[in-house]
């Protein structure tokens, strides 16, 4: 046990902090100092310690100098090794930790780049159908307004030659009627050519649209485990 000696307060401010306000008071007695040591519960404790909370321990010696010499090395040595093995375990958990830290933050980037990527190549697929769609659509509707059109043509012209006849009829000759009907019926054969053909081809155009809903919980999966 090291001997007491007096020290100038440069010596003194050398000292450690842990050392230099070291209380070896008791916690709970504050005027008694920690001058037993409890085996049962691994601890120093005061006298009145002793007589209260510990006074059914079966293991317990006063600290005298000369035990502190006898047991301080053999303290020292399991301390020291229980220092080494804890930090060494302690390292070797702040590795780890930190590793497998990383670990998870680059399984992060690399699932967060692939699931952009997906979402990507699904809006760009679902774009392109989307402008598939309205390009036929549209292109169909243009034919349609053109056939449209021309039907509209032929009916203003059926319903106009149809009052020219009536009005032939009623106040021209017959040689004027005769004449107007061979013209009349040329137009008429025309019309009726043109409404055959427009008729002969498919003049109405169906969509069918459905949208198969994608299993969304299958579409990406992850587990986690402890290891």
């Amino acid at each position: 046990m090291k001997e007491h000696k007096i020290l100038s307060i440069e010596e003194y401010s050398k000292i450690p902090c842990s050392v230099r306000h070291f209380d070896e008071f008791c916690i709970d007695h504050s005027d008694e100092r920690r001058e037993y040591f409890c085996e049962n519960h691994n601890k120093s404790i005061c006298f009145d310690c002793l007589k209260d909370q510990h006074k059914t321990c079966a293991s317990i010696y006063k600290i005298t100098a000369t035990r502190i010499k006898k047991e301080l090395k053999s303290y020292l040595d399991a301390l020291h090794q229980q220092i080494a093995i804890a930090d060494g375990l302690s390292e070797k958990l702040i590795d780890l930790y930190r590793q497998n830290m990383n670990d998870l933050q680059s399984t992060l980037k690399s699932a967060s780049s692939e699931i952009k990527g997906l979402i990507s190549k699904l809006h760009s697929s679902l774009d392109k159908c989307r402008r598939q769609i309205e390009d036929r659509i549209s292109s169909d509707c243009e034919n349609i307004k053109l056939n449209l059109k021309k039907c509209e043509n032929i009916r203003e012209s059926i319903i106009k030659r149809r009052q020219e006849l009536n009005d032939f009829i009623k106040y021209g000759d017959d040689f004027h009627l005769f004449l107007k009907l061979v013209d009349f019926k040329k137009e008429q054969c025309e019309d009726e050519k043109m409404l055959q053909d427009i008729d002969g081809v498919k003049h109405r155009t169906d969509v069918s649209f459905k949208i198969t809903q994608p299993e969304f919980e299958k579409l990406v999966s992850f587990e986690f485990r402890s290891i």
